[in-house]
């Protein structure tokens, strides 16, 4: 009987989960970022703006 709990004992692993809806922010944040970097970006002149449609 002593065996069999020094053996689970040894495979047993103790995670730290996040905390509740952390994983959700940092998927917010990053969604955030992207739609910042590539969805939305700022055209400050005509010239710029004829550059990046341009084939």
């Amino acid at each position: 009987m002593a065996k069999a709990k020094e053996h689970r004992t040894k495979k047993l692993k103790i995670h730290h989960s996040p905390k509740h809806s952390s994983w959700l922010n940092i998927a917010e944040i990053e969604l955030s970022a992207m739609t910042r970097q590539w969805l939305n970006p700022r055209i400050r002149d005509l010239h710029t703006l004829k550059s990046e449609i341009a084939p």
